[in-house]
């Protein structure tokens, strides 16, 4: 499994005791188990333990990713950030990117995206990280994107990381249980026994060696 979506979706099971399991089999499907069921499947929860296990960078993508050793902001879906002013970052968006529901992903998917986790429309356990800041978001062009906050953010790009990016068809006033991504897996089914991942044919990178996840 030298494969870097594997390595996501079988990092699940580190938390349930599961990582030997997940080495050994070397087929087309696996089976996850996890120590509790998620209340739901909302991209906004998954600084939630069983939440993000599942979900991120599996199904949902962020625009930064911590880099484990250093602590530092890498490329997600952004893939480059620069600070025009203590309360200004602009990033450069990602090429080539497509959700799963094949909407384009770009500058007003990041703006609908990020509205929607500061909304107050939805409980959003995410907006956490981000305090009492006040975001303002501007697509300067199709991949390219301003975010402005009403106070300085030196380390905003490190909070990037938990914005879940989600397709623009979501609606953006309740939570659901049915979220389409980037990743490189997507929903098949949800019950309270059992969620489903197929791997996703549209993937913008490394595609999964392993074609489907329960």
């Amino acid at each position: 499994m030298g494969n870097k979506s594997v390595r996501v979706i079988a990092g699940a099971m580190v938390v349930a005791g599961w990582a030997g399991y997940a080495a050994a089999q070397n087929a087309s499907e696996i089976k996850i188990v996890l120590p509790e069921q998620p209340a739901n499947l909302e991209p906004c929860g998954t600084i939630i333990t069983n939440v993000g296990q599942i979900l991120s960078r599996n199904v949902v993508e962020p625009l930064t990713i911590i880099d484990p050793k250093s602590g530092q902001p890498t490329s997600g879906l952004a893939t480059e950030w620069k600070q025009t002013d203590p309360n200004t970052w602009q990033l450069k968006l990602r090429e080539g990117v497509k959700f799963q529901d094949g909407a384009a992903f770009n500058a007003e998917a990041v703006k609908f995206s990020i509205e929607r986790m500061t909304g107050g429309k939805l409980t959003c356990s995410n907006i956490a990280k981000f305090g009492n800041a006040k975001l303002t978001v501007t697509p300067i062009d199709d991949l390219t994107v301003e975010i402005k906050s009403d106070t300085p953010q030196p380390i905003l790009p490190t909070l990037l990381s938990v914005v879940m990016i989600v397709s623009p068809n979501t609606p953006a006033d309740k939570a659901v249980n049915d979220p389409v991504g980037t990743g490189p897996f997507k929903l098949s089914s949800f019950t309270p026994q059992t969620v489903v991942l197929e791997a996703f044919d549209g993937y913008w990178g490394e595609k999964p060696a392993i074609a489907r996840a329960s």
